[in-house]
């Protein structure tokens, strides 16, 4: 210990053990935090070593004894500070993975893609189709469009991305007016309209 009463980098290095004062550095380090730190861990252990009574002539021993009591508060209170700014890294990384995850849910094949390959299905079925039949063909029919974001599995029912866009397509399609499909006759059937078959028609015109 100086004359100016001040504790040394190699007085807390003899108090603490070798993987304790190592780690200590490289969280000071890691934190950008060198300076204010370590001259705040310095000036509170001295203060606090001046108000035991670092006045007075003290011992090597009891000088570390104290020094140890000491610093065990203060190394209580420095953990807490770099857990909790390893919490709000880590809250902060959770939003960038969720906003990461966002943008690649929005990079899918719109629903309007699946529109003409439904219905030119439908209309080369003879106007009707069950989904359990339809849903094979139109996955081949749309396999060179789908990205990869369309055949990951939705965390509500595990049906892949792309079907349930289908889906959402066909509903659009039932309440336009008019109609491109309708409800087939039986549970689970997709049935083309003649506005459906028009679509169609007009599409191959325009291609």
């Amino acid at each position: 210990m100086g004359t100016t009463g001040e504790i040394s980098l190699d007085d807390l290095r003899a108090v603490m053990s070798p993987s304790a004062f190592s780690d200590l550095m490289d969280r000071m380090r890691r934190e950008k935090m060198r300076r204010e730190a370590r001259g705040g861990i310095i000036r509170g252990l001295s203060d606090e070593i001046r108000r035991l009574g670092e006045a007075t002539s003290l011992e090597r021993d009891d000088f570390v004894q104290v020094v140890r009591s000491v610093f065990e508060t203060v190394e209580i209170d420095l953990e807490r500070m770099l857990i909790d700014r390893d919490g709000q890294r880590a809250a902060v990384r959770t939003r960038e993975r969720k906003r990461e995850g966002g943008k690649k849910r929005m990079q899918r094949t719109k629903e309007a893609a699946f529109r003409g390959p439904i219905l030119e299905l439908l209309a080369a079925s003879g106007g009707e189709m069950h989904a359990s039949e339809l849903r094979p063909m139109l996955k081949n029919k749309m396999r060179s469009r789908l990205l990869p974001a369309d055949l990951e599995p939705l965390p509500s029912n595990g049906e892949p991305r792309w079907w349930n866009t289908a889906k959402w397509e066909r509903k659009r399609m039932l309440t336009e007016y008019p109609s491109l499909v309708e409800r087939g006759r039986g549970f689970g059937l997709w049935k083309i309209t003649a506005a459906g078959r028009d679509y169609i028609a007009r599409s191959s015109k325009e291609n």
